[in-house]
């Protein structure tokens, strides 16, 4: 009997529940440590310096977004290539995401910067 065979399935009706319960003690758990956690920011940060974390949040959001994005459609394409064994084509479908993402990579240094020498003023 190999380890696939010994797991034991519980049944869709006994796992909704228990799934439901699951995810509304981690809602809990987050409003709690939310609750806790934005006041002591707030007392350490200043309500300047707490502004710029969702700020700072959303772009790193946009930037995965656009990197998953991109590594999705280069994984396709250069698995494709590669098992096509068409070498230059799998060179440039690399060449390319490594260029956008080195594009993208430099257009946030000044975003960046801009917020290290935020953090680092008085409000």
């Amino acid at each position: 009997m190999n380890k696939a065979e010994q797991i034991k399935e519980i049944p869709l009706m006994q796992q909704v529940p228990l799934n439901l319960l699951s995810n509304i003690l981690l809602f809990i758990f987050n409003v709690l440590i939310w609750l806790w956690l934005i006041p002591y920011l707030i007392k350490h940060l200043g309500v300047a310096g707490y502004g710029l974390i969702p700020l700072a949040a959303q772009v790193t959001n946009y930037v995965g977004l656009i990197t998953v994005a991109i590594n999705s459609a280069v994984s396709r394409y250069l698995t494709l290539n590669l098992q096509r064994k068409d070498y230059i084509k799998a060179n440039k479908v690399f060449n390319t995401a490594f260029f956008a993402l080195s594009v993208l990579l430099i257009c946030l240094v000044p975003l960046i910067v801009i917020f290290l020498s935020a953090r680092t003023c008085s409000f």
